[in-house]
């Protein structure tokens, strides 16, 4: 029996901010980042609403009672206690028996999250589908160095028996892990770490992730023949352009022109999300799964390289394969990211410094102050979830 993706889509947050104009206002050279805009929130809208508005995009009336598990992966949990998960549950109006919980591991939060529901498929689904939902956003960064490459959004993708879109090849996961403490979050408010280390660990996890998968499947000598494409996990795109030729090279492709050239063939088309969206964490390597299935001519059957990387840290190098159908999907999250509403970076500020503000707060209402075009555009009569209130410290949310 096979197992993988049916469906899959992301919710880009509706704000985004010109990253060319930031680094310019910051005196920053963003020339390797490969990023140009970044997603974020208004005031009403939060890690748990992210979550429901990806759900609602991948679930309706023709699969809702089909699914029996629902796994949220994030490292932007709204409270240390309550998951995500169960505001999930409610709000797609799932049914009491399906079970739900929160997962985190930094950026390696999905990989787990789909492992222990391709567990679960093969042994205890009994039929029914499991909803895997990832939602992140930066913490507060103004003037930090890390700025220009963060990001919010959310990816939500529904595994089964019957994978249409992607199937997993079982099995054959090459994992690397160890202890670092390279990029932390000690509290609701605060992002921080070393750059440099977290750069090194990655380039080390890659290495052992690959040689681990290497070792279990026989692989051919270069990554080039094992695969008609690769998707790294990218908090920028740049990071994967440098993951590749690093990969090239432990692979026999050593001449870094040939590399860079297979980076454009290869890789390309899967950071394409990633330099609109900036970095959305748990889902980095889901959100370029499907800038890939977007941006490139996937054929049925093609495989696909992912490398997923956490921070902490822990690592996995595995294969899937294109499905189906995978030719027969829309380009539907390409035009809800071309739907965002540009703001000013003095707005940006703005949100960012009232998101610190009322970061574990015990009350706060969220007001539409000069973003009330964004909400007539996008948010009044959609049916979106949004945010209402934090009343001693219990949140409200409702449809817009």
């Amino acid at each position: 029996m096979t197992f993988g993706i049916e469906r899959i889509d992301a919710y880009p947050a509706t704000l985004a901010l010109d990253l060319g104009a930031l680094c310019d206002r910051r005196e920053i050279d963003s020339s390797r980042l490969m990023t140009r805009y970044r997603s974020l929130n208004p005031s009403w809208e939060d890690s748990v609403t992210m979550a429901v508005n990806a759900a609602h995009l991948v679930i309706d009336e023709d699969n809702r009672e089909e699914i029996g598990l629902v796994i949220v992966a994030t490292e932007t949990g709204v409270d240390l206690e309550k998951s995500i998960s169960t505001w999930v549950h409610r709000h797609l109006e799932l049914k009491a028996d399906v079970r739900n919980f929160e997962i985190k591991h930094a950026c390696y939060g999905a990989t787990a999250a789909i492992q222990m529901a391709l567990g679960w498929l093969a042994t205890s689904a009994n039929g029914r589908k499991a909803l895997i939902v990832t939602t992140d956003q930066s913490l507060v960064s103004i003037g930090k160095p890390w700025e220009p490459i963060c990001g919010a959004g959310a990816v939500a993708l529904v595994l089964s028996s019957t994978p249409s879109l992607f199937e997993f090849e079982l099995g054959k996961s090459g994992v690397f892990a160890q202890e670092i403490t390279d990029v932390i979050r000690p509290n609701l408010r605060t992002e921080t770490g070393n750059s440099d280390a977290s750069m090194f660990s990655y380039l080390d996890a890659l290495d052992g992730a690959y040689e681990a998968y290497a070792a279990i499947v026989d692989a051919p000598e270069q990554l080039r023949d094992q695969f008609e494409y690769n998707v790294y996990h990218m908090p920028f795109p740049g990071l994967a352009l440098t993951a590749h030729r690093a990969l090239c090279a432990a692979t026999g492709l050593t001449s870094r022109k040939e590399a860079t050239a297979d980076f454009e063939t290869r890789v390309r088309p899967s950071t394409q999300f990633a330099s609109m969206v900036g970095g959305v964490y748990s889902g980095s390597w889901l959100l370029g799964l499907l800038s890939l299935t977007e941006n490139a001519p996937l054929k049925a059957g093609q495989r696909i390289s992912v490398f997923s990387y956490g921070s902490g840290s822990c690592a996995e190098f595995f294969a899937i394969r294109a499905g189906a159908q995978i030719s027969e999907r829309s380009p539907t999250a390409t035009a809800r990211i071309a739907s965002r509403e540009e703001v000013s970076i003095e707005t940006y500020e703005r949100l960012e410094n009232e998101r610190t503000e009322f970061a574990g707060a015990p009350s706060f209402k969220p007001e539409i102050a000069d973003l009330d075009a964004v909400w007539e555009r996008l948010y009044e009569g959609k049916g979106r979830l949004v945010l209402k209130a934090i009343d001693g410290y219990f949140r409200t949310y409702g449809r817009s």
